[in-house]
């Protein structure tokens, strides 16, 4: 009997525990789904009107200032556009029937950086501050509480008064949702969670680069060219973070927050005005400084004033300002396409995308812009890397030709001294050996043989003088480089028959450096050692005078001029290329056959 029941038991006692936890299960599962209903989008009339100044009254109803959008599952049907400042927002729409909230919630899935409000006349907790010193909110979707007891089965109207600090074009194209609030709050993580992790693969892949190139620049591997790209990098990378939900979900928002992003992209501005004007070769002239003085005055514009003062007064002069600066750089990007800079194509696109993305972000958001600026410093790095890359290239070549120079000037000076001094010296030599043989057999020597002897003597010492100043002037430490560039000229025209004349300006400040001046020198005779050879010119037009922090030397002949691309394999050219790099320095060389040739040396005052 008792095996029998065992049995039984066995039998019906598994499967009726199974239904005993099933109905547990079910009898804590219907409550929660019965007052846990799915979020739902709101449906009905979005209305939007910007606030003239701060504090700012609710519009009317009628007031003229209210725009009008239909409010769908997926937002607001169109873009309110670029707007900077305050504005009011007000959505009007209906919940389903029997929709009923234990804890209300709001999501808001493309938010302003903003808001606080009222649902049906209720005030409502929003995110952020709006005043003078204003605060934005957390970046990306957003969460608000809803008051309880407020939601009503017809009309409601929910009122955010919000701040528009950003590129806000695509705000409220995204759904509105009402629900539980646990349940948008998850649904918020997920919205979030492929945005922090773009943001980490942009953040680690610009730090990687900051860091492996910083290396290479600390022990001196790349040139310096690199510190503007790094300067700039850097602090993009900054101006990335604090804009970023990759941080701000950490909680780092201060007050000084938005006065702290102006300040740094407009010191980003800065860097790369150096930067673009650096890599395409340009001088930097008096549109630069305008350019520069433009972003000083930004920075302290957003030191000085209160963040909403600077937004909404001047947003319309930092636009037209970005606008201006982005046309200069395609400017001068296409002038260094004209010059035939080595480096113009990488650094044109680059320009184009970023100047081409920084305005396109008033029609798609922000995110075009970042992209963009980050195609813009992979091109500059490309640009820059291949400069590197050709300038080691060029050293090897360099390098074994100035061996090959070495010893052709060897043989030159060899040449020199055998057939000038050397056959000099040798008939001194023989007419001394019969004036002795005379001597010695009684006969009177007459004073005219030594006169002419001591003529002879004092030509072969010039010669030899000569010879040595060629090589390298005794006296150049102590000349000034202007005094020493025009009596070079003189000395070279005069001996060749040629026109030439020196126009020098004002050199303010110390005598440069021995680097640059003997560098400079060089490049001066090998330019006049090339016309001599070369150009069949008959005129030489020579400039030397300073540009801000830069000495310019500029040499013009009307000779016949070459190709440059056949022209700038020669030795000569790039031998002066070279010395102007070594000093940190450009050499520019511009030929037009029959028209003669322009060489410019532009070198920075140490």
């Amino acid at each position: 009997m008792a095996t029998a029941q065992k049995g039984i038991m066995a039998f019906f006692g598994r499967p009726l525990s199974l239904l005993l936890a099933a109905t547990a299960i079910g009898g804590w599962c219907l409550p929660a789904m019965a007052f846990s209903p799915a979020p739902v989008p709101l449906t009905g009339e979005f209305r939007i009107a910007a606030c003239k100044g701060y504090p700012c009254p609710p519009p009317s109803a009628g007031d003229p200032r209210w725009t009008s959008f239909a409010l769908g599952p997926d937002g607001i049907a169109g873009s309110i556009g670029q707007q900077e400042g305050i504005a009011w927002i007000s959505l009007r729409f209906e919940l389903p029937p029997g929709f009923k909230l234990e804890h209300p919630a709001l999501l808001i899935t493309r938010p302003a950086d903003a808001e606080e409000g009222f649902l049906n006349g209720t005030p409502i907790s929003g995110e952020g501050r709006i005043a003078p010193h204003f605060a934005i909110a957390v970046a990306g979707p957003r969460v608000l509480r809803l008051p309880g007891g407020q939601l009503r089965d017809g009309m409601n109207e929910l009122s955010l008064l919000t701040l528009l600090a950003g590129r806000n074009v695509r705000v409220f194209t995204g759904p509105f949702l009402v629900g539980e609030y646990d349940a948008l709050e998850a649904q918020s993580a997920h919205l979030r969670y492929p945005i922090i992790a773009s943001e980490a693969a942009f953040l680690s892949l610009f730090s990687v680069v900051f860091i492996f190139y910083g290396f290479l620049v600390i022990k001196r591997v790349v040139r310096s060219d690199y510190l503007f790209l790094m300067a700039f990098i850097a602090c993009y990378v900054v101006v990335f973070l604090l804009g970023s939900l990759f941080l701000n979900r950490g909680g780092v928002v201060g007050e000084g927050f938005v006065q702290t992003q102006a300040v740094c992209e407009s010191l980003l501005a800065l860097i790369m005005l150096g930067l673009v004007t650096h890599a395409t070769g340009s001088r930097f002239k008096r549109v630069f400084w305008f350019f520069a003085a433009g972003c000083v005055v930004f920075i302290v514009l957003d030191l000085a004033l209160p963040p909403l003062t600077a937004l909404t007064t001047f947003s319309l002069p930092r636009n037209i300002f970005i606008g201006l600066r982005g046309l200069y750089f395609l400017i001068i990007s296409l002038g260094a396409i004209r010059r035939r800079h080595e480096d113009a194509i990488p650094v044109f696109a680059g320009v184009a995308v970023y100047v081409i993305g920084s305005r396109l972000d008033l029609f798609w958001g922000i995110t075009v812009r970042d992209y963009a600026t980050g195609i813009f410093a992979l091109c500059m790095l490309f640009a820059l890397t291949s400069r590197h890359a050709r300038l080691r290239n060029r050293l090897e070549v360099i390098s074994t030709r100035l061996l090959d120079a070495h010893e052709e000037e060897r043989r030159r000076i060899a040449r020199d001294i055998h057939d000038g001094v050397g056959q000099s010296l040798l008939a001194l030599r023989l007419r001394l050996q019969q004036l002795g043989s005379r001597a010695l057999k009684g006969a009177v020597i007459s004073p005219e043989p030594l006169d002419q002897m001591a003529a002879e003597t004092g030509a072969i010492l010039e010669d030899v003088r000569r010879l040595s100043m060629d090589l390298r002037p005794s006296f150049i430490e102590s000349m000034n480089l202007k005094d020493l560039l025009q009596w070079y000229g003189a000395s070279f025209a005069e001996a060749r028959g040629l026109f030439l004349s020196v126009h020098s300006g004002t050199v303010e400040g110390r005598e440069p450096g021995p680097r640059i001046k003997d560098n400079l020198y060089r490049i001066y005779q090998e330019i006049l050692s090339n016309i001599a050879k070369h150009a069949g010119a008959s005129r030489i037009e020579v400039s030397f005078s300073q540009m801000g922090r830069s000495l310019v030397l500029e040499v013009v002949d009307n000779g016949r001029g070459f190709a440059e691309t056949r022209g700038g394999r020669g030795i000569g050219l790039e031998t002066m290329r070279e010395r102007a790099e070594l000093v940190g320095g450009i050499c520019r060389i511009e030929s037009v056959a029959h028209r003669g040739t322009k060489v410019s040396v532009e070198v920075p005052i140490s």
